[in-house]
């Protein structure tokens, strides 16, 4: 890496730093989330240290709908990384805990859409909202979708592409659509077995 192009990538960090600290619930020491990127509300985001998101990012708190208000939380928890393309929206709760890495293009919510009125558009009717939670260590593969009430144990490693509308348990390999659980990790053995 040559010296302009360090000198530009710590500018660059300094730059976001400068212009999102005072605003985010919280900004931990070395995280930063490349540009271009897509910030709403940002006082309901809370960032652990070292948390790295790659460009392309949406990360949108959702406090009013309508005539629904929301009191969103977004925590990202230490060391998670992000590569480009997240699209994350909250209207309660998601949390994505310690050592976390999702891969390009994943999607994460906690809110779906009622769609139960025929006479009226989807876009019009109530969100529904139920908490997201990934614990510590989870690896989510290209282009996954963690859907609203999803809980992912410790060190679950989700497909590309996969759509997860389920909770799992610790030590989880999952995949399909909807996801199925295809292994899972056997401490007697000390190794990943077939389910």
């Amino acid at each position: 890496m040559t010296l302009l192009s360090r000198i530009y990538k710590k500018s660059e960090k300094l730059i976001f730093y400068l212009l999102n600290k005072p605003f985010l619930g919280r900004l931990g020491k070395n995280t930063f989330v490349s540009h271009p990127f897509m910030f709403v509300n940002k006082k309901h985001v809370y960032f652990g240290d070292n948390v790295q998101v790659r460009d392309f990012a949406r990360i949108e708190p959702v406090v009013k709908r309508g005539n629904q208000s929301f009191n969103p939380k977004i925590i990202f928890g230490n060391n998670v990384s992000i590569e480009q393309g997240l699209h994350l929206t909250c209207a309660e709760y998601v949390e994505i805990k310690a050592n976390c890495v999702l891969s390009s293009y994943c999607m994460l919510t906690d809110i779906s859409h009622e769609y139960g009125n025929v006479n009226e558009s989807v876009l019009s009717q109530p969100l529904l909202v139920k908490p997201t939670i990934l614990d510590e260590g989870c690896f989510i593969g290209t282009g996954a979708k963690i859907m609203p009430g999803v809980h992912l144990g410790k060190h679950c490693v989700v497909g590309a592409n996969a759509v997860v509308t389920k909770s799992f348990p610790d030590y989880s390999v999952i995949a399909g659509i909807p996801a199925v659980l295809i292994k899972k990790f056997n401490p007697n053995t000390n190794s990943w077995e077939k389910v």
